[in-house]
């Protein structure tokens, strides 16, 4: 295995939060030959290293659903503040909301070749995509990100990546009508391969209903944690009682709705203690904490550590 390096130098940058950014943004971290686009709802890239990766080396936010397909060479990747590595014939997929980096590149990264697949919520929606079944699957791409594509998988994932390019470097006037069910196709595919490859959980299949409500949860979770932490705005939102929405997310998911919540808000606290230059009155001013006492608590009991033991370790 090639040595790795770090990419980061903390004293490059000052930002002071996450940056949230959409499919135009990262069209224009790469050269205008290697991608093509539909607006900020699809974009098809087939990258080789280039100096943009650089940029990827500090945490951002993607709102819309990624797929990322190693072809050649390796490199280390941040997903909500847990590492993963990739090499050829790995395929990572994050879902919204997701805090990404690329927290290493090897001394011969110039051999990195990726396809990245990027896609808004709202381009899924307008193809009446399954956001339910996605987000249930999401589950499971939550903690498992990256997996190993077998030689079949491979091909098959890149003959509809062949035919989108041949699509899009057409002359077809209405691309966006034939370009949504093959990325809806496409995603499908990508579902059966994590199933295949989470074979070991519980194989019950949970109602429509149930895996819709997941993802409406979670999209709604995405948007608001920052201002609301109270489970009955969430079931207010979806028009239920906290305590029917609970017990549907914890039967989907093994997780509370609750302790979702708090997930969500800890992920950005971390990353905002490890990535920024905020002080911690800032940070709490920023989260919207009551005061530096509430947040201090609030950290320790999920994190075991206070907010300055975990920034300094």
């Amino acid at each position: 295995m090639a040595k790795r390096k770090n990419v980061t130098d903390e004293g490059d940058r000052n930002d002071t939060s996450v940056q949230v950014i959409d499919i135009k943004q990262f069209s224009k971290l790469f050269p205008v030959e290697n991608f093509v686009s539909l607006g900020n709802d699809f974009m098809l890239s087939d990258i080789h290293y280039d100096s943009a990766f650089d940029q990827l080396s500090f945490p951002c936010k993607f709102d819309g659903f990624m797929a990322v397909c190693c072809l050649e060479g390796e490199i280390d990747l941040d997903l909500n503040l847990s590492s993963y590595h990739m090499e050829k014939s790995s395929l990572m997929v994050s879902v919204p909301s997701q805090i990404l980096r690329i927290s290493h590149q090897y001394e011969d990264s110039r051999s990195i070749h990726c396809i990245l697949v990027a896609v808004s919520k709202e381009f899924l929606s307008s193809i009446s995509f399954d956001f339910g079944k996605l987000f249930s699957d999401g589950i499971k791409l939550l903690d498992n990100p990256v997996v190993k594509l077998r030689r079949k998988e491979e091909d098959i994932l890149s003959s509809y990546l062949n035919m989108a390019y041949q699509i899009m470097n057409s002359d077809i006037v209405e691309k966006q009508a034939v370009i949504g069910p093959l990325v809806s196709s496409a995603y499908n595919v990508i579902a059966d391969v994590w199933n295949k490859n989470m074979k070991s959980s519980q194989g019950q299949s949970s109602s429509i209903r149930s895996r819709a409500l997941l993802g409406q949860f979670l999209t709604l979770l995405s948007e608001n944690y920052n201002d609301h932490r109270d489970l009955s705005f969430y079931a207010a939102q979806l028009g239920m009682t906290p305590k029917y929405l609970s017990r549907v997310i914890k039967n989907q998911t093994g997780r509370s709705a609750a302790q979702w919540i708090d997930s969500y808000v800890i992920l950005e606290a971390k990353n905002l203690l490890k990535h920024s230059d905020l002080n911690i009155k800032e940070i709490v001013e920023k989260m919207k904490f009551q005061n530096q006492s509430v947040f201090y608590k609030f950290f320790k009991t999920h994190t075991g550590k206070t907010p300055t033991q975990y920034r300094n370790s």
